[in-house]
């Protein structure tokens, strides 16, 4: 989208990151990520039996799950980057 923008094709050979600090347009992913970050950081603060912090770690309906890879969690992602291995 931001090469259609500043109606750079590919074949120019413009890396992103360039096209990024022309447009001064925020990264989705970064700012989810940020996003997330503070809403565990408000979560982890609550004391009381609120629903949000009930739904958050909630671990899902009981039983047999599909095989294959097992899904991958909120709370998965917020363990790896706060604690890795």
């Amino acid at each position: 989208m931001e090469r259609s923008i500043m109606n750079v094709r590919r074949i120019h050979k413009i890396r992103h990151s360039l096209i990024r600090q022309q447009t001064k347009i925020t990264d989705a992913l970064a700012y989810t990520l940020k996003a997330k970050w503070k809403w565990a950081g408000h979560v982890a603060r609550l004391t009381d039996n609120r629903w949000t912090l009930r739904l958050t770690k909630w671990p899902g309906p009981t039983g047999n799950r599909a095989r294959g890879r097992p899904h991958y969690r909120w709370e998965d992602d917020i363990k790896n980057v706060a604690a890795p291995n």
